[in-house]
């Protein structure tokens, strides 16, 4: 289930409120009944906390979180990797110890350069690419910067909603 929190850090410039939106559910591997919080005195042996990744609409670009300022115009609809997916997931993983070796491959962020849409740094010790030009004091963990993803992208990797699944 899609959870969205307000942060209380706010972007430099405008002050404006960033929403922080995730994907969590519980499934419970002997009824399949699936949940968004673990039922209160559930027996934890029993369920499994599954991350989703969030497909914004239009784009079909996969996000682990995404931040948006407040009244942003983007939606987004919750998939999961479908069975098919986890060996290919796996040799990914695989590969990002390799390829990711070499930490700080950017230089460190600085809060009073202005970057251009693509540039790469580093902020606490994770790589980030500016989303959009003219991007100055915005700091890369709150808004204004995606993470670059540590792990060899697949291209033959499907994603799938939870109803999707379920009818597969």
């Amino acid at each position: 289930m899609i959870n969205v929190i307000e942060s209380t850090n706010f972007r430099k410039k405008d002050a404006v409120t960033i929403l922080i939106k995730t994907s969590k559910l519980f499934y419970n591997v002997t009824t399949h009944e699936i949940a968004s919080e673990l039922p209160d005195g559930a027996d934890t042996t029993e369920w499994a906390e599954l991350t989703g990744y969030l497909r914004k609409d239009g784009t079909e670009e996969i996000y682990e979180i995404v931040h948006d300022v407040e009244d942003a115009p983007y939606t987004y609809t919750e998939v999961f990797l479908t069975p098919e997916s986890y060996c290919e997931i796996e040799a990914s993983v695989a590969v990002s110890y390799i390829a990711h070796a070499n930490t700080n491959l950017y230089p460190t962020y600085y809060n009073t350069k202005t970057y251009a849409k693509g540039d790469r740094v580093t902020s606490g010790g994770m790589e980030w690419e500016s989303d959009f030009d003219d991007n100055i004091g915005n700091t890369p963990n709150i808004w204004g910067w995606s993470l670059v993803v540590p792990y060899v992208e697949r291209r033959d990797v499907q994603w799938a909603t939870l109803e999707e699944l379920a009818s597969a």
